[in-house]
This record gives C-alpha cells, sequence and structure tokens, in this order.
C-alpha cells in the first residue's frame, strides 16, 4: 500500500521526492519540509542551471549565490559580490 506525501512526511528519516514536497507546500504543509528543503532545492539546481542556459534567464548571479549557500561549492570562497553581501549583514 503506497503512502500519500502527507504520511510519508511524518517520518522525517525518509527523504521526501520533489514530487511529494511540491505536494506537501500545496496543501500548506510547510512544516514538515523544514528539515529537509536544502537537499530538495540542491535537487533542483542542475534544472535551474539548465533552464538558465537554454532560456537565458539572466540567473547567473542568484545560483551562484544558491549553491555558495546550500555548500556546494566546498573548498571555493564567496563570490566577491556575496561576499560584499555577507560583510553588510
Amino acid at each position: 500500500l503506497e503512502q500519500t506525501p502527507r504520511q510519508r512526511a511524518v517520518h522525517p528519516s525518509q527523504q521526501l521526492t520533489l514530487e511529494e514536497a511540491l505536494v506537501l507546500l500545496k496543501a500548506g504543509q510547510y512544516a514538515q519540509l523544514r528539515g529537509q528543503l536544502e537537499s530538495l532545492i540542491a535537487k533542483l539546481c542542475p534544472l535551474l542551471e539548465h533552464g538558465n542556459k537554454v532560456l537565458t534567464l539572466g540567473m547567473d548571479w542568484s545560483l551562484e549565490k544558491l549553491k555558495y549557500r546550500l555548500g556546494q561549492c566546498p573548498g571555493q570562497s564567496a563570490p566577491s559580490k556575496l561576499q560584499d553581501d555577507i560583510e553588510s549583514t
């Protein structure tokens, strides 16, 4: 018997799929996503990068900042514009 996203979300040890996360968002179940939000967003990065390139969305800076904030750039210092943002806060 297959569980619905709401039923699966009760068990935080199980990783949600992107589809399940979208169902939970639509249902307003934001708390169910908290522990997995970073990994879910990280799964979207390749799609966002591809869309940015193919559709010329102009999201280069935003994607760079997103990947840095998610820790997907190990050993790399913050981009200079991002460093300015960090230092000003």
